[in-house]
């Protein structure tokens, strides 16, 4: 029964962290403008587009998008597309509609609170589990499985839900001002620990000049591969608002269910070590 456990666990977040990986992996960056501190990092001008992107982040209290999300293996050269659609009422509700590149939809995301639904389409297949923590960064969560879902989770909150503060920026990251003009400006992300180099080489973000908002994300994980993730529209505080009616009401139904906390509560907590042994 451990090991049947361990299987379905394994494939829950792998089909999880083929939404959430996009965090560590986002993007391709412009190889022919490198920084030029002189110019950029010592004018200021990075603080102030950076205190300029937390304001814009914190007036945004429901977001309605559609979003493009391109990735490249780095050996195969291989580029796959895919649609998104996102609604989010900052720290308590997000809906994520993903489809492939001619609109075939594969899967939906829905996070109400602390409880999250992962529909798969194609398989009518649906798995729900309640996050142990209230929040991005709540480390009371123990253990492997509650580490990989704390990671998960905040991966979620900063890339889909635009829920990432400037102070977490500025612990996390070695950060520069690339480049920008009267358009974009270009700042690079560097992981400081070496736990994130793990997954995440560096992360660009690109912010609308005009509202301070992420236009894109861009970035190279640890094995090289690329993706973007580019917010082609973006409404902020649409009318009407964004409820748990107004984003739950056409869920599918009918799908198999798997609630993860059912099986966590039969056994015990599967570590890697007991994966791979069985």
């Amino acid at each position: 029964m451990k090991q049947e456990m361990a299987v379905i666990l394994r494939s829950a977040i792998t089909s999880f962290l083929v939404v959430i990986a996009v965090g560590l992996n986002v993007g391709r960056t412009d190889q022919n403008s490198e920084p030029t501190k002189d110019k950029l990092d010592s004018s200021g001008r990075l603080e102030t587009l950076l205190k300029a992107w937390d304001k814009a982040n914190q007036n945004a209290r429901e977001i309605h998008y559609i979003m493009e999300w391109t990735t490249e293996d780095r050996v195969l050269k291989d580029k796959n597309v895919r649609r998104a659609e996102g609604f989010v009422k900052k720290h308590k509700l997000a809906r994520l509609d993903l489809s492939e590149d001619k609109g075939k939809p594969t899967q939906i995301i829905l996070l109400n609170d602390r409880t999250l639904e992962m529909y798969n389409i194609q398989k009518k297949e649906k798995l729900s589990w309640e996050t142990p923590f209230a929040s991005p960064g709540d480390d009371s969560n123990k253990g492997w499985f509650g580490g990989i879902l704390a990671r998960m989770f905040q991966e979620f909150h900063e890339l889909f839900c635009f829920d990432i503060s400037l102070d977490e920026v500025h612990q996390r990251f070695d950060v520069h001002l690339r480049k920008e003009d009267q358009y974009w400006a270009y700042i690079q992300l560097i992981p400081k620990t070496k736990e994130e180099r793990e997954f995440l080489r560096e992360l660009e973000v690109v912010l609308d000049q005009k509202t301070h908002l992420i236009r894109q994300y861009r970035g190279i994980n640890a094995n090289g591969n690329r993706s973007i993730l580019d917010f082609q529209k973006v409404e902020i505080n649409p009318t009407p608002a964004i409820t748990l009616e107004s984003i739950s009401k056409d869920l599918p139904k009918g799908f198999k269910e798997t609630n993860l906390q059912n099986l966590i509560g039969e056994q015990t907590e599967v570590s890697p070590a007991d994966s791979k042994s069985r």
